[in-house]
């Protein structure tokens, strides 16, 4: 599959580094499977997770800052409003990891690399807990680089085998 969108991506003029800064801006690729894209794409490591994991937490500064009050003024709107309740009520659902566990829970949320846990997710959350801005963003740059280890070691490990 790998190979399937880094040649779809390339076609198209993507390549190297802008893989891995797009990916790392994606919700559900994120950092956690943009750094593995970039190994497989060619780059060394290190530069790989320099470029996914500070893009992955600076793509939601805004919604760290911001969705609050945008969601307040826009959720009696007919299109968006339902799309906000939807989100605030997915991450309601994760509320009770920060709630009993604190900043950990919410950086292990983070750092857990499966669908619909991740940087997005843990940023709702902490808007919906009321979570300051440098706490939280400390939470997703420790969860980021916690979900990167574990994909990576899984990336490393699979690729040795089938060699």
């Amino acid at each position: 599959m790998h190979e399937v969108l880094i040649r779809f991506l390339e076609s198209h003029g993507i390549q190297g580094a802008w893989l891995v800064l797009l990916g790392g801006a994606l919700p559900g690729i994120e950092a956690r499977y943009a750094v593995p894209l970039g190994l497989y794409a060619g780059l060394p490591l290190w530069q790989a997770a320099l470029l996914a994991v500070p893009t992955s937490v600076l793509v939601v500064v805004p919604v760290l800052l911001w969705f609050d009050p945008l969601a307040q003024r826009c959720e009696r709107l007919r299109v968006i409003g339902p799309f906000l309740q939807w989100l605030l009520r997915k991450a309601r659902r994760h509320q009770n990891v920060v709630d009993r566990w604190g900043m950990l829970g919410l950086t292990i949320f983070v750092g857990i690399p499966v669908p619909g846990f991740g940087v997005w997710t843990g940023a709702l959350i902490a808007v919906v807990v009321g979570m300051s801005f440098w706490r939280s963003t400390a939470c997703m740059a420790l969860g980021v680089t916690l979900s990167c280890v574990i994909t990576t070691a899984l990336y490393r490990a699979g690729s040795l085998v089938l060699q």
